[in-house]
């Protein structure tokens, strides 16, 4: 039977541990996006090629696990199995992280640190194919757009009020003057991870769904079979899956040239063609997290508006609006301007983001067929990422690079945005547009009510 004819129980129970994970998972990425590299960095003395490393591996690993993703995940079990050894391999890269930090002068510090934390990054590429599978044969496709948006939320409010923690215990006790407050924020990352952990072996693993019949007429939904990897990249123009991989994967290459420079261009002294904040930390934060709270606002118009007009069309909306954000830092360098296109890159990520998660949680109906295809996928953003992430690279370095408006920063937002054109247009040409529906589907209320106490905490 189909997941909508399942017992509710079993539906109510998994939306609600869903959304619950990312509400405690909030603090393990809050921990590891933010205080892994100066770990290394402060506290190890690694050197920045160390840095660097950091990310280009896992994207790496990644893109060679892609194509085998389906056996791998086979191999350990199916989805949620995978999904648990994954957690676990992270559990325990977190725990073994405390080691060299209370080790800093020992030659073997930082490659241990180095090492544990690129795995800790590398089995992402197994665990979240994994996830988004088992996922995808949870939740109904009328209650994916709202459930990718409003966990969303739960996370990234979670994840604010988890960094906010641990800037408190590190002004506390400050990295140079000792390991504890860096430790205090890997052992709350050790019980994010950990709770996570109990949550994922709790959830439902839910039979796979039947196969549509076509002389019914669904044969619309079925995904084409393809022979293998290069079969999936070759007909991705022709296939629904293929052409938003596409779209995603020419965006994703635009937004890496850039993404990693906006934050050392606000450090940057005026001098040097930056803004000159690293003496103004609450400016700095304020400009770093703002996209994040426009977030927060627009996630439940968006998973609306993922459900009402689709989620390939929703993308087709966000990418327009990607394009369009270097724009702002490129024009001016006052405050406010940058404020405003950071308003308006966060709704643009919240609706991008909405999107991909249905598109991925709906891709197949057979969930190792699914798995296999989020990996090739994965496999083709990674790549186009890492081209993204080296242009950047030697361009920011590279001495005949013009000058706009006396940063080179600038220029390299102006190709950024150039870069993300092809996506534009392919999503213009390939993606559907929004169209006009008359009401939104009923029955499905709030995941925000799903949390234990949300009622008195929305009333408070």
């Amino acid at each position: 039977m189909s997941l909508e004819r399942r017992p509710r129980g079993m539906l109510r129970e998994g939306l609600r541990i869903g959304v619950l994970d990312a509400l405690v998972s909030g603090g393990m990425f809050a921990a590891t996006e933010t205080w892994l590299v100066p770990l290394l960095q402060t506290r190890l003395g690694a050197v920045a090629t160390v840095i660097g490393l950091l990310t280009i591996i896992p994207q790496i690993i990644g893109i060679g696990l892609g194509p085998i993703t389906r056996t791998v995940i086979a191999a350990l079990g199916g989805n949620k199995r995978a999904s648990l050894i994954t957690a676990w391999v992270q559990v325990v890269a977190l725990v073994l992280l405390s080691v060299p930090l209370h080790a800093p002068g020992s030659t073997w510090a930082v490659p241990m640190a180095a090492s544990l934390i690129i795995l800790f990054g590398a089995i992402g590429a197994v665990g979240g194919p994994s996830w988004v599978a088992w996922m995808g044969g949870l939740i109904p496709r009328t209650l994916q757009g709202r459930f990718t948006s409003r966990r969303l939320r739960v996370f990234h409010a979670s994840r604010l009020a988890c960094a906010a923690a641990y800037a408190g215990f590190l002004h506390w006790l400050p990295l140079t003057d000792g390991p504890w407050g860096l430790q205090i924020v890997i052992a709350s990352a050790v019980i994010s991870r950990g709770v996570s952990l109990w949550l994922l072996w709790r959830q439902a693993d839910p039979p796979d769904r039947p196969s549509f019949n076509a002389s019914a007429g669904s044969s619309r939904r079925l995904t084409p079979e393809y022979a293998g990897f290069w079969h999936f990249v070759r007909s991705m123009p022709h296939a629904p899956l293929g052409r938003w991989t596409l779209v995603w994967s020419l965006l994703n290459f635009g937004v890496i040239v850039s993404g990693p420079f906006y934050a050392p261009y606000m450090l940057a002294p005026s001098s040097a063609g930056g803004l000159g904040l690293a003496d103004e930390p609450f400016v700095f934060t304020l400009l770093i997290y703002t996209s994040t709270i426009a977030r927060l606002v627009t996630y439940p118009a968006a998973g609306r508006l993922v459900d009402l007009h689709g989620p390939a069309a929703v993308l087709r909306v966000a990418v327009v609006m990607i394009m369009l954000i270097p724009l702002g830092w490129i024009l001016s360098s006052q405050l406010w301007v940058i404020v405003v296109f950071e308003i308006l890159s966060g709704v643009a990520w919240c609706l991008a983001e909405s999107a991909v998660g249905p598109l991925l949680f709906s891709c197949h109906r057979d969930p190792q067929q699914r798995a296999q295809l989020i990996g090739w996928h994965q496999s083709v953003v990674l790549t186009c990422g890492v081209l993204g992430g080296g242009l950047g690279t030697i361009l920011i370095g590279s001495p005949w690079l013009p000058m706009i408006t006396g940063s080179i920063f600038h220029t390299l937002f102006l190709v950024s945005m150039v870069c993300r054109v092809p996506a534009v247009v392919v999503a213009i040409r390939l993606l559907p547009p929004l169209r006009d529906l008359p009401h939104d589907p009923e029955g499905h209320g709030e995941l925000w009510r799903l949390i234990p106490g949300a009622g008195l905490t929305t009333t408070v």
